[in-house]
């Protein structure tokens, strides 16, 4: 033991004075940094929410059964927080116990009704929402049996005052958004959520860039792409497990085949759709092409053509959306529905 001791003493260190701050300043900093933080991930919070809203709403056509009423807020208590963040929540939004509203999406129902960010959520129709740690379950409770157009009496509490507020909850498609504290430019769906990272949300400064984005995801998620591409890698195991039992050996060769086969078309597909549910929210279309000419400038090998076995290259991109987007205009032009081509409406399947 004396020997590596004896190693380590004999590193090279520092020459000059390094400074030690006083642990009362040390602490008066890190609740500085620790609020900063948190307001940033609340801003990322809020940004994403109202961008994603109307495109959720739009999207709701092609969601099916995978839809919710929802009121356009967003509300925590102390409990909810983050560990890390607690004390900053309760110092800086002044969270307590009772669920307290946090964001209010403009254009929402909640925003129409006239709630407000701080208000304190008490009942609905009548029902109480409780407090400390069961306050998340009574939540889920209370929200699950709304319905889309159908009006709920919401009484809140703000500034010492009881507000007693009609909102009319609309149709948006169930899959939350959530935020990957990672320097990666990337997004992806699941098939049940959709998620960002917050070197995306850097790199789309412009939030139609970050529409256009979360839009692909959507559609991802709305056609099932996720759920396909597992079945088409359950096929190929079969390939597999048969070639397995004639003896010739297959390391997985077929289910990673079976994985990535149409993976290319699903994300030409996801941007073609992507481009109806920004129409269809009322978006602008123009430049939404040019965001692959952006991605392509930041990540020149995705102009390879020879990437296009999973993703289609970005020239290839840009001109599909370039083509989408004409075929959109002429529809709107012509006041057709904005319905994508070959997409058939559920309610009109036999």
């Amino acid at each position: 033991m004396l020997l590596p001791s004896a190693i380590l003493q004999g590193c090279a260190g520092p020459i000059t004075p390094i400074y030690k701050a006083p642990p009362s300043l040390l602490a008066l900093e890190q609740e500085k940094q620790l609020s900063l933080a948190f307001s940033q991930r609340l801003e990322h919070q809020q940004r994403v929410s109202r961008i994603s809203y109307p495109l959720l709403q739009a999207g709701a056509l092609f969601c099916g059964e995978q839809t919710k009423a929802s009121l356009g807020i967003s509300f925590s208590n102390k409990q909810g927080i983050e560990e890390k963040y607690r004390d900053t929540a309760i110092r800086d939004l002044g969270l307590g116990d009772a669920l307290q509203i946090l964001r209010v999406t403009p254009e929402s129902p909640a925003a129409a009704a006239g709630l407000k960010p701080g208000d304190v959520l008490v009942s609905i129709n009548g029902e109480f929402f409780k407090t400390g740690k069961q306050a998340s379950k009574s939540v889920t409770a209370l929200l699950r049996p709304l319905k889309a157009g159908t009006p709920i009496n919401l009484v809140v509490a703000r500034q010492g005052q009881s507000l007693s507020l009609q909102v009319t909850p609309v149709e948006i498609c169930d899959f939350p958004i959530l935020i990957s504290h990672q320097d990666e430019v990337n997004a992806w769906a699941n098939g049940n959520q959709i998620s960002l990272t917050t070197g995306l949300l850097r790199f789309c400064g412009d939030d139609h860039d970050l529409a256009l984005v979360i839009a692909h995801e959507l559609a991802h998620n709305a056609l099932r792409h996720v759920p396909k591409i597992t079945r088409n890698a359950l096929s190929g195991s079969l390939i597999d497990l048969l070639a397995l039992g004639f003896g010739v050996p297959s390391p997985a060769l077929f289910t990673i085949a079976g994985a990535h086969i149409h993976r290319s078309q699903f994300e030409a597909e996801a941007d073609y759709f992507g481009l109806y549910i920004l129409a269809l929210s009322h978006l602008p279309l123009e430049g939404s092409a040019n965001f692959w000419r952006r991605v392509a400038a930041e990540y020149p090998e995705q102009i390879d053509d020879s990437l296009g076995s999973t993703h289609p290259s970005s020239p290839q991109r840009f001109l599909a959306l370039k083509a989408a987007i004409t075929e959109i205009k002429t529809k709107q032009h012509n006041q057709f529905p904005l319905t994508p081509e070959g997409f058939v409406h559920p309610a009109s399947k036999p």
